[in-house]
């Protein structure tokens, strides 16, 4: 229950605070960057697409197959790079490629 109420509390801010949604989305492509962990980068995605309204509505705007959303958001399906960009073009958001910093070692 607890667990709930926390996604509720997530999806209710994603979905008033475009400055969150940012930030949100942004930490967890940085963090598949480094971990690779599709669960967790399905989940904010899931929970970004809740936001915005209903998976069914969603999928339709996002021309994306509602079944194939949820075998995304169930781990049962990891999207390919057409259909990550589908998903956060139409989470009005856009991908773009940083330099990657290394550290200088003395």
């Amino acid at each position: 229950m607890k667990n709930q109420k926390f996604d509720d509390y997530i999806i209710s801010r994603l979905g008033s605070d475009k400055d969150f949604a940012t930030e949100y989305l942004n930490s967890a492509l940085n963090e598949y960057s480094k971990d690779l962990d599709s669960d967790a980068l399905a989940l904010s995605i899931k929970r970004l697409v809740k936001a915005q309204g209903s998976v069914i509505d969603f999928s339709k705007v996002a021309e994306i197959n509602r079944e194939h959303l949820y075998r995304i958001f169930n781990s049962k399906a990891v999207p390919n790079l057409n259909t990550l960009f589908k998903i956060v073009l139409n989470l009005g958001f856009k991908l773009e490629a940083k330099p990657i910093l290394k550290e200088k070692k003395c």
